[in-house]
């Protein structure tokens, strides 16, 4: 079942960062790219939660996006 949802979880993360990054750079509005901090964010967190139960160092890998989401502006 982890297996299924892990790569699902991997991606919709990928195309949330790109749509942020869409967004507020090419956009180059802040204020249209803060809406898809907080998804983006709670789908990070989920993946890291599901590969840890299934690779460690993959849930450690996601940890430095994690936190640079969590910085504020």
């Amino acid at each position: 079942m982890l297996r299924n949802v892990a790569p699902f979880l991997f991606f919709a993360q990928l195309a949330l960062n790109a749509a942020r990054s869409w967004m507020f750079f090419a956009a180059l509005s802040q204020f249209l790219g803060l809406p898809k901090i907080v998804p983006q964010f709670l789908v990070i967190l989920v993946a890291i939660a599901v590969f840890h139960r299934l690779d460690a160092i993959a849930a450690w890998c996601l940890a430095p996006l994690a936190t640079w989401l969590a910085m504020p502006a």
